[in-house]
């Protein structure tokens, strides 16, 4: 197996790992980009657990199982959330300006899982 191919999977965990890490800790970076404003602090308490905990879980356990149905829960997650986005951004009139810094995160990352449950599929 291409060497290069085996690392995507990687990258993709640690990505997510490392979104989940930014927010636990910089929680107003997520509702800068996703314009959110909460408001009171269980607003951000939210903020935390759904763009820290969840994330930050995701992407620990694709790294530490390595199981296709991990990767391929992940990366449908991922791609679900660009295709939301991209589905009802007429509806609610948002620019598509405006949803690319999402967009960069949610695809790339969406494939990179999903090419874990391709490679752990063919491994396993």
């Amino acid at each position: 197996m291409n060497t290069y191919l085996a690392v995507a999977p990687v990258l993709g965990s640690v990505l997510t790992m490392v979104l989940g890490l930014v927010g636990l800790s910089k929680p107003a970076f997520f509702m800068r980009i996703c314009g959110l404003a909460p408001a009171s602090s269980l607003g951000t308490l939210e903020i935390r657990a759904i763009f820290g905990g969840c994330l930050l879980t995701l992407g620990a356990v694709c790294l530490l199982t390595a199981a296709p149905a991990a990767y391929l829960t992940a990366g449908l997650l991922w791609l679900a959330s660009a295709s939301v986005k991209l589905v009802f951004m007429r509806i609610d009139k948002v620019p598509l300006r405006a949803l690319l810094a999402g967009l960069a995160g949610d695809l790339p990352v969406g494939l990179l899982m999903l090419s874990g449950f391709w490679i752990c599929s063919q491994n396993g």
